[in-house]
């Protein structure tokens, strides 16, 4: 169900995905994005929730407005913590 994907934290057939600190659009996330957007549309799941934590470390949080733009683009939905 889940080939090449891998899922932080699935409930309820909700896939949540974590990041901590300040987070932009690379490539990699573009492709975590488009993976996402995959399982919703092939009915892997229902949908799934980006999380953005503080670094302890840093104290930085969020993501850049590109990347909010591409979960909006895709109906990801994103909470910040």
């Amino acid at each position: 169900m889940f080939d090449n994907v891998h899922i932080d934290q699935f409930v309820n057939g909700v896939a949540n995905e974590s990041k901590v600190e300040y987070t932009t659009l690379t490539s990699s996330v573009k492709n975590q994005i488009a993976k996402d957007a995959e399982l919703i549309a092939n009915g892997s799941i229902k949908g799934p929730v980006w999380h953005f934590f503080r670094s302890p470390i840093t104290g930085k949080i969020g993501a850049s407005k590109p990347l909010l733009q591409e979960l909006q683009k895709h109906n990801i939905k994103y909470i910040l913590h």
